[in-house]
């Protein structure tokens, strides 16, 4: 079976398909979807349907027989020979046959992907250690290039531009952690968080010196920022708005320029970013800069380092 974590939900035909059902119908229904998507065809069997849906109590029948009425109509036990996927089921089973189909979109989408080497934005192995050669050896003989890791197109630093924050060009194994780096700010590694947190939004392709510039002010403007755990928090604090993600208004995006100049930065971490088209999640209703130290303390009380905390 495939383990996709998604399906697409079109929502205009979800909603039509259920306007007339009782909340609990639409809740049973919308959970069975989910169970035969992460565990594959559902048991024809009306107690252990009901316990998807949530009903274990001793009146679940009286509970769930009316709703079973309602949404059975909804599976199936014909058609699951039609799908290759499902070929180790019997007849015996139930399934959503509009799932399925779109279960078997996904899974020929990705075989095309892994076919052409493109699957998850990622080469393939023997493109990735001829990739790896050569970027290690351009990096030893001419000192000049930096091909960032979670990018799956050519991100180019020009080391030489960095010699304020980092004089011998690439961090030292020390820099490159939680540490502060002797008070530089470590503007590779912050960019590597932001390929690998928000791969979605636009590549850096160039740090020139007025960029560099206003991520060292960002950095030194507060001791609490000094920290790669930070910069980790605020970018996935940025993951979890719509409107910076591109997800209300497809024609912008934030990149990371964007996030780090002075007057978006201050109505990013305030939360201004987080109350258009998506709920209030927990870490936006007082901040990230509030957020992080509490993230913080609670890591350091508990042993935890940032890596095992997200």
């Amino acid at each position: 079976m495939a383990k996709a974590p998604a399906f697409q939900l079109y929502a205009a035909d979800f909603y039509m398909d259920t306007i007339t059902w009782e909340a609990d119908e639409v809740g049973s229904y919308l959970r069975l979807l989910l169970y035969e998507w992460i565990n594959g065809p559902l048991e024809n069997n009306e107690r252990s349907l009901a316990k998807i849906c949530g009903y274990r109590d001793k009146n679940w029948k009286r509970s769930f027989s009316h709703i079973w009425l309602k949404i059975g109509s909804k599976f199936t036990q014909k058609g699951l020979t039609k799908f290759s996927h499902l070929s180790q089921y019997d007849d015996s089973f139930l399934v959503n046959i509009r799932l399925e189909k779109e279960r078997e979109k996904q899974q020929e989408h990705n075989e095309k992907l892994m076919k052409s080497g493109r699957l998850g934005g990622l080469k393939t192995q023997e493109e990735k250690r001829k990739t790896s050669s050569e970027a290690l050896s351009k990096a030893s003989s001419e000192n000049e290039a930096l091909q960032s890791s979670s990018s799956s197109s050519t991100s180019v630093l020009d080391k030489t531009t960095l010699k304020d924050d980092n004089p011998n060009g690439l961090l030292s194994p020390k820099e490159s952690g939680d540490e502060k780096s002797n008070g530089h700010c470590p503007h590779i590694e912050i960019i590597k968080l932001y390929h690998e947190i928000l791969p979605s939004l636009q590549k850096v392709k160039e740090w020139t010196e007025e960029r560099q510039r206003i991520l060292r002010t960002r950095w030194k403007e507060k001791e609490e920022r000094q920290s790669l755990e930070w910069w980790r928090l605020y970018f996935q604090y940025v993951s979890e708005s719509d409107f910076l993600m591109g997800r209300i208004k497809p024609e912008f995006q934030a990149e990371l320029e964007w996030l780090v100049r002075p007057k978006n930065f201050v109505k990013v971490i305030e939360g201004k970013y987080h109350r258009q088209g998506n709920a209030m999640l927990s870490a936006s209703s007082v901040g990230i800069m509030g957020w992080a130290d509490r993230e913080r303390e609670r890591m350091k009380k508990e042993g935890v380092t940032c890596t095992q905390a997200i």
